[in-house]
């Protein structure tokens, strides 16, 4: 078992190192590649799809990207003996969400981030994965300027992190600064409302109220 994890690592480790040097174009030559091996089995041919749909997306090719992710959920749902399987197709629902809020296709990213927790709940899991659907839920609510249902998302995911993780958690810091941004979004809002309560009235302020949020 150990030899077959680590010939894999080997497989993948030229591509990953071009992916995490930026060279993403590169890096989509190698996975392609790869994809053309005959013996390719099902276990690594879900990481090269998986792989080629990060590196679509840091291209922006996010369409690629959705379509590659879907073809990894595909192999993943055929296969019964992948090691942790059910959390990778977890995972790749959470990718695809995350996808479409970049497309700022906001419906389709609330379905999917919907669809990894109904996933999570057919088996036992780390809390890690609900904590990580929790921020990117946040994250679109913020982006459709939801501000109260993100903040309530953001500060599930921090309850989650704060029993399974230490006070040093690196992304802590990263969840209390979008907080920080979402708190910020929120007090300009308050003022702009204020300042348009003050300004109009009746309809009038209605109107221009809800063509600015």
């Amino acid at each position: 078992m150990t030899s077959t994890v680590a010939k894999r690592k080997d497989l993948f480790s030229p591509g990953d190192w071009l992916y995490w040097s930026c060279e993403y174009l590169k890096a989509r030559e190698y996975f392609q590649d790869i994809l053309k091996q005959p013996s390719l089995n099902a276990s690594d041919l879900s990481r090269c799809y998986r792989s080629l749909a990060a590196v679509e997306v840091e291209l922006k090719n996010y369409d690629e990207a959705i379509k590659l992710y879907e073809q990894q959920l595909d192999v993943l749902q055929k296969m019964s003996d992948i090691e942790n399987q059910l959390e990778a197709i977890t995972w790749c629902y959470i990718s695809i969400g995350k996808v479409y809020w970049l497309k700022s296709n906001f419906d389709e990213a609330i379905a999917y981030q919907h669809r990894a927790l109904e996933h999570i709940q057919s088996y036992l899991t780390s809390p890690t994965q609900i904590s990580a659907v929790y921020k990117n839920l946040a994250n679109i609510f913020t982006s459709t300027k939801e501000f109260q249902i993100a903040l309530e998302y953001f500060e599930k995911a921090l309850s989650i992190d704060d029993e399974c993780h230490p006070k040093n958690y690196l992304q802590f810091g990263q969840t209390y600064a979008n907080m920080g941004t979402l708190t910020e979004s929120l007090r300009s809002l308050s003022k702009r409302s204020q300042t348009i309560i003050f300004l109009f009235n009746g309809s009038t302020c209605t109107k221009f109220f809800n063509s600015i949020i």
